[in-house]
């Protein structure tokens, strides 16, 4: 029976190997699709039957690096950051700074007398620009985001008896909210209200917040509650 089980183990693939496996015939479709493409540039019909494949290879390659990102162990940098940094940081990469796109409104409510804090700023950046990327796709066209940055009232007793502070940072949008069913499974892999999402961004970025000691999660609550 070991025998048996060391066997099968033997034979599960990691999610890296995984990914290779998957990855591997899927560069061929794509080449192949485009090699079609390229013979007949005429051919309307040939046109779009390729783009359906690109399309539908693109977004499994997509699935396949968000699994990865999800699943591979995280190696996280121990550095002084500032969060107002990393947050223009993510908010910059979502085309949101130094200015918003027309429509939207971006108000930033910071306390400038937080101090840094140890922790992976690229890492961060990425957790943060998951949500505020939520926030735009929540608002559509028009419509206001705030960040608000502070320091948490409730203290957590360490293993040597010392009190931490902890800094809260919350990204809140003025769209149309989720139902209470939906903010419960928000953190399911592979749950989503999109209509082409994954579910995995918020999985991703909720490890990430979690390695650094802390905690993500969502309530129904909008502008000006």
């Amino acid at each position: 029976a070991q025998a048996a089980e060391q066997g099968a183990s033997s034979m599960r693939l990691s999610p890296a190997g995984l990914a290779h496996e998957v990855k591997n015939p899927l560069t061929g479709i794509k080449g192949a699709a485009e090699l079609l493409a390229g013979m007949y540039p005429g051919d309307a019909r040939a046109q779009q039957y390729c783009s359906v494949i690109l399309d539908g290879v693109n977004r499994i390659a997509s699935l396949v690096e968000q699994v990865l990102a999800v699943s591979a162990p995280q190696r996280l940098a121990r550095e002084r950051v500032n969060i107002h940094q990393v947050i223009h940081e993510a908010l910059r990469m979502a085309g949101m700074f130094p200015k918003a796109p027309k429509g939207i409104v971006v108000e930033q409510d910071f306390d400038p007398s937080l101090p840094a804090v140890a922790g992976d700023a690229a890492a961060l950046e990425r957790a943060l620009l998951n949500l505020i990327k939520n926030a735009h796709e929540a608002i559509g066209e028009t419509g206001t985001i705030r960040v608000h940055t502070r320091i948490e009232t409730e203290f957590k007793m360490t293993a040597e008896g010392r009190r931490r502070q902890f800094l809260r940072a919350e990204i809140i949008d003025s769209g149309p909210g989720l139902s209470e069913q939906e903010v419960g499974q928000l953190f399911t892999p592979f749950y989503t209200t999109k209509p082409a999402g994954t579910g995995l961004g918020l999985v991703l970025s909720q490890r990430i917040i979690a390695l650094h000691g802390g905690r993500l999660w969502a309530i129904r609550a909008g502008l000006g509650k």
